[in-house]
């Protein structure tokens, strides 16, 4: 199933859920007193990822309005070729070695502080991503 809405629209959206989320966060942690610290960083968390959403969606909408919409299309179209996909593949990789590199950083960060939470929170997501590797891995193996 195809994705009605064009790129602007969508961008929109991504914009004004992380506005949202950036704000309830930002709120939440006002609210909150210190003594409620896994909460404080619940609302730090939720903060983040609006501010990062709402960083995206803003960027992409200021990159179509400096380039103009027919160059973005042309763009759009161009990294369906064979040799933007190819770029694309190695960037995706690079991309999830960098990922597993940060939370190995945050474990062992977590492992000299001494910080059992997040020991348990950077060895669960070093898992998850192992394991969506490998489904990967095997899915795609699979299919060629």
């Amino acid at each position: 199933m195809k994705c009605k809405l064009n790129e602007t629209k969508r961008m929109l959206i991504l914009l004004a859920v992380g506005l949202v989320l950036a704000l309830a966060g930002f709120g939440a942690a006002k609210l909150l007193g210190e003594e409620q610290n896994m909460l404080m960083r619940i609302a730090g968390l939720v903060s983040g990822l609006g501010s990062s959403l709402a960083a995206i969606g803003g960027g992409v909408l200021l990159w179509r309005r400096i380039v103009g919409e027919r160059r973005a299309r042309e763009s759009e179209l161009s990294m369906n070729d064979e040799r933007g996909q190819m770029i694309a593949y190695k960037a995706q990789g690079m991309t999830a070695i960098a990922a597993v590199l940060a939370l190995v950083a945050m474990l062992i960060a977590a492992v000299v502080r001494g910080d059992r939470f997040y020991m348990l929170l950077g060895s669960a997501l070093c898992m998850a991503v192992a394991a969506v590797k490998l489904g990967l891995l095997w899915f795609y193996g699979r299919k060629m």
